[in-house]
């Protein structure tokens, strides 16, 4: 059984863009300073969430439940630091073909 509804879903993916928008001018001032670090932002947090999950799945009683959730969050700021540096990617590639 499902327990998620469409409201919620809209709910992740418009914070999802939001935060996509929020790091797509610093991936473009990281990539102005140096090419590579175009996805350090999103590679940054989806460390910082990985790590934060298997920190919670070591820990016993109500810290399991923060560090969770604080690892979920980072995951969706990867999430949406990586549309914002896909977006950043396509728009350099493009313009580099005109």
């Amino acid at each position: 059984m499902i327990f998620i509804s469409v409201q919620e879903i809209l709910m992740y993916t418009l914070s999802v863009l939001v935060i996509g928008l929020i790091s797509y001018p610093l991936s473009l001032l990281l990539t102005k300073l140096n090419g590579k670090l175009m996805f350090a932002l999103p590679i940054f947090f989806a460390v910082v969430g990985g790590g934060l999950l298997i920190a919670g799945m070591l820990q016993q009683g109500w810290a399991i439940f923060s560090y969770t959730i604080y690892g979920v969050f980072s995951l969706l700021i990867a999430l949406g630091c990586l549309l914002g540096s896909l977006f950043l990617l396509y728009r350099t590639k493009h313009n580099q073909k005109k």
